[in-house]
Formats: structure tokens, C-alpha cells, sequence
């Protein structure tokens, strides 16, 4: 919305430019409301991202001490050479949902569902341990991965509505209440002309003797 323009001073506009000032006004509400939504919104994704990580360094703490068992066990040559999870195609479950424009998404990788990897020639409680320790861990990284997604887009979109509400507050409502004070002043000033030229010329008493 752009308030440059040629202004006459007229009641009408006038008129216009107070319910212009009433449209900025609204959207600036919505704006401000929306804004509010995304932060908390942004807050609760955060949280469960935090809470997310917090399990990922768990996870990886325990995945690392269950592999060094198992190289212990086996050695390393041994355990790389263990028939793998097949992950193609990853088994993703993933949900979707708009809030506010913003794409948000629930991600859980479903490793239960795979065909289990083929038999290894010396199973061990240690190497299985280290591989179920490794699968949640996977599993985890999906779930914070989408979590950190959903919090990148929804700062982007906290963003360019902080930028417009500035753009309303500092620069277009400002202008707009200036140009509708001016506008209103020349008509009170035409108003004072308009009273003084009727005084003037106004109907004149005859002063001439009555016979």
C-alpha cells in the first residue's frame, strides 16, 4: 500500500484517507495477533526440539560405548563386516500440516517395519545391543531434523510479519495520520475563508433617508 500521491483537499478525500487509516489500523491488529501465534508456536517447537536433542546426545553416548563393547567383543574388522539394516527405501512416516502459511511437519522413521538384515555368523549381545542403540539414534535424528526444519521456516515467517507490522507502524500509518491532518487543517482553514467572504459580501442594510 502506497500513500504518495496528489492530494486535493476535499472532504471526500478525506473521508478516504481516515477509512485508509482504519485498514491499516486492522491489519496492523492482524498482524500483531499473527505474530503472537507464530511465537508461540515457534517456542513450542523449540521446547520439543530441545527435548529432542537432549535424547540425540543420550542416544549417542549410549550407541558409542554399545559399539566400543562390541569392537571389544569382535574387533573392528569383525563388526564392519556384519550384514546391515537395509534402510531403501527409507521407511518414513510423515505428517503435514499448514499453520498460519507455514509448513510444518511430524516425522517418525519406522526401522521396525524393515526386513530384518540377514543373520550374522557370530551374533553377540554386545553387537546387537550396538546395532538396536544405532537404530534409535536414527530415529531420533529424523524426528530432530524435522523439528529443526519447522523451526527455520516458522522464524522466516515471525520475521516477515515483524517486518510488515514495522512497515504499518513506522512508515505507512505515519503518513497517512500526517496526510489526514494536513488535509483536515486546509479544510478548516477553507471553512474560516469561506465564513469571512460571507461576512463580507452578505446582504447590506440601505442607509438612504425613507421619504
Amino acid at each position: 500500500m502506497s500513500v504518495e500521491r496528489e492530494l486535493v483537499p476535499t472532504r471526500s478525500m478525506l473521508l478516504e484517507l481516515q477509512a485508509e487509516h482504519e485498514v491499516v489500523l486492522e491489519g496492523r491488529s492482524f498482524l500483531d495477533h499473527q505474530q503472537r501465534l507464530l511465537a508461540a508456536e515457534l517456542l513450542r517447537q523449540a521446547e520439543a526440539a530441545e527435548r529432542a536433542l537432549r535424547t540425540f546426545e543420550r542416544l549417542c553416548s549410549e550407541a558409542r560405548e554399545a559399539t566400543r563393547l562390541a569392537i571389544g567383543r569382535h574387533g573392528l574388522e569383525a563388526l564392519l563386516l556384519r550384514p546391515a539394516e537395509p534402510l531403501d527405501p527409507l521407511p518414513l512416516e510423515e505428517r503435514r500440516r499448514n499453520y498460519l502459511g507455514v509448513l510444518l511437519l511430524e516425522v517418525r522413521l519406522r526401522l521396525e517395519e524393515q526386513a530384518p538384515p540377514a543373520a550374522a555368523s557370530n551374533p553377540s549381545p554386545e553387537a546387537l545391543r550396538a546395532a538396536e542403540r544405532h537404530r534409535e539414534l536414527l530415529a531420533n535424528a529424523a524426528e530432530l531434523a524435522a523439528l529443526s526444519g519447522n523451526i527455520q521456516r516458522l522464524r522466516l515467517a515471525y520475521i516477515r510479519c515483524e517486518r510488515r507490522v514495522r512497515a504499518l507502524e513506522d512508515v505507512i500509518e505515519p503518513e497517512l495520520g500526517a496526510q489526514i491532518h494536513r488535509i483536515g487543517e486546509e479544510l478548516e482553514e477553507q471553512d474560516r475563508e469561506e465564513i469571512v467572504r460571507a461576512r463580507r459580501h452578505g446582504p447590506q442594510r440601505d442607509s438612504r433617508p425613507r421619504r
